[in-house]
């Protein structure tokens, strides 16, 4: 349950309506708004909890200049009024600290209806999406996603140029898996268990590599699905269903394999290195031919 009750009196200016006002247009006045909101939700999923709503607000001007164009109550909204309306709400809420947080996500879909049999003067719909992400330069800059320009950009070609693409695949995920342990030694991720974490990494790394062979090694593609992966909008569905989304990926891999090939997982491995990208050359198809 979320609240709040408002009272506010303050003194205000008014220009006039449009784009070509001035200075000289300046009118003071004094509004009194009273505001009222309640939100009524339950948690359905980690991160996700529905509800309803209502809102009512009540404001009218007390103080205004004798002759000005407020006092004449010639414009909308000038002779006050109030607003009760009732609506559905939606929030996935997964942020660490809700009043600083550093990670996670806060999202809000709503619609409400405002109409005379609640007691509001004026009749109208309001629709309102609320997307905030802690840490957003982590969301455009992941630094996770670079690490594809050593293993799709050149280890993986150099390891295909001397193994069947299954075989590279594995050993690339066994040196991926191991580069990142001493991360998580020293700052274990929350909720994943490393056994499963390290067995996920081969099928990512098969799954990868087969992206790569099939996109003529497109570095900027794998680079995408690493930033995927890596759970950007700090869903955190990996933590909280590991062992599933682990058994999703080795599920992929095996298909992918299956359908594709050991030998090439595509139309053809790719050997050529970033450098080679890079100049214009495109990758260097090594079609192995299933026996």
């Amino acid at each position: 349950m979320n609240g709040y009750l408002s009272y506010k009196k303050f003194p205000d200016k008014f220009y006039r309506i449009g784009n070509n006002t001035s200075e000289d247009d300046e009118e003071d006045y004094t509004p009194q708004i009273v505001e009222f909101s309640l939100d009524v939700q339950k948690k359905v999923y980690y991160g996700l909890s529905i509800g309803v709503q209502y809102e009512f607000e009540h404001n009218k001007i007390i103080e205004f200049e004798e002759g000005g164009h407020l006092a004449q109550g010639n414009i909308l909204g000038s002779e006050g009024g109030t607003i009760s309306g009732i609506g559905l709400l939606a929030n996935w809420d997964t942020r660490d600290n809700i009043f600083c947080p550093t990670s996670g996500s806060y999202f809000q879909l709503s619609a409400s209806l405002f109409g005379c049999t609640l007691g509001s003067d004026y009749i109208f719909n309001r629709y309102n999406l609320d997307l905030r992400q802690s840490g957003i330069s982590m969301i455009i800059i992941n630094p996770g996603a670079v690490e594809e320009i050593g293993w799709r950009g050149f280890a993986l070609p150099l390891l295909q140029s001397k193994f069947n693409a299954l075989v590279a695949s594995l050993i690339l995920g066994l040196v991926w898996a191991t580069w990142h342990l001493p991360a998580f030694l020293l700052s274990p991720y929350e909720g994943v268990s490393l056994p499963i974490w390290f067995i996920s990494v081969f099928g990512i790394s098969v799954i990868l590599t087969f992206m790569y062979n099939c996109t003529n090694g497109s570095i900027p593609m794998v680079f995408l699905s690493h930033w995927l992966i890596n759970d950007p909008f700090q869903l955190r569905v990996y933590s909280h269903d590991q062992l599933i989304v682990t058994i999703t990926f080795l599920s992929i891999a095996v298909i992918v394999t299956f359908i594709a090939g050991y030998k090439n997982l595509g139309l053809a491995k790719y050997t050529e290195p970033l450098p080679g990208f890079i100049m214009g050359r495109g990758g260097l198809r090594n079609e192995e031919k299933d026996s």
